[in-house]
Parts: structure tokens; sequence; C-alpha cells
């Protein structure tokens, strides 16, 4: 992980900077639900344009955050957007997220405890197309 993705992460909480250990213990306040999903994660904010998507499987949800099994250790506090993929593929849930806990399993994945920061809410984008003067409404 790069440094300055690391700062910002501090910066991005006050309560973390001054206790990094905090995000460690955090206490459960909604009910999880489980479920088996495909979510596609990356750095927030992006460093570059070709930094690499991880891919993972969400475990469980919560209106508070989620459960993931990645391929990779992630640092605690690190900000990353990801987004939760339905049974045919489509977003179900596109967020920016904070690392609080990050636990190596016996197979050699890493299952990943995240914080919902921000959740994004499904767009509506006015498509023009000039060939044939129609305008077509789709879900970003």
């Amino acid at each position: 992980m790069n440094g300055s993705r690391e700062q910002m992460a501090l910066d991005f909480d006050p309560q973390l900077a001054a206790n990094p250990a905090v995000c460690r213990r955090v206490e459960r306040r909604q009910e999880r639900r489980s479920i088996l999903r495909i979510v596609d994660y990356s750095p927030f904010p992006r460093a570059a344009a070709d930094e690499q998507v991880g891919t993972g499987f969400a475990k469980n949800e919560s209106a508070a955050g989620l459960c993931i099994a990645m391929g990779s250790a992630q640092v605690l506090g690190a900000l990353l957007r990801v987004v939760v993929r339905g049974v045919d593929g489509t977003p179900t849930r596109d967020a920016i997220v904070r690392v609080v806990w990050c636990r190596a399993q016996q197979d050699g994945d890493y299952h990943v405890g995240l914080e919902l920061m921000r959740e994004s809410s499904p767009r509506m984008l006015l498509v023009r197309r000039d060939h044939d003067r129609r305008e077509v409404a789709i879900t970003a």
C-alpha cells in the first residue's frame, strides 16, 4: 500500500489518527446477513488509471458494512471503493469503505471487515444517439 493512502485514511477519521488501534475492535450494532456475492475492490482514491481492481467474495453484510474474502491483506484504516454484484453480475452496492480488521485464513486468503463510509445511489444517465435521434435512459 502507498504511504500517502495510509495517511489519507488517517486524515479521514481523526479518532483513527489519534489511536490507530481503535479499528481493531469494532462493536457490532447491526444484524449481519449471510450472502455470497462477487465484489470488485480498488484503493480509494485511485493513484493511477491502470491500478488493478481486485475481486473477492462478500461473506456477509449489514447496514454498516460487510466482510469480504480476498486474496491480499489490507492496511487497517485504508479506504477502498467496493462494488458488490448481484447474481446476474449487475452492481447492487457501490460504496467507499474503510478497512476495520483483516484476518489471515489457513487457505492463504484474508477475511477483511469493512465499514461503510459513503454509498453511491444509482444514477440515471441520459444518452443521446445522434444517428437515430432517440434518447435512452440507462442506470450507471
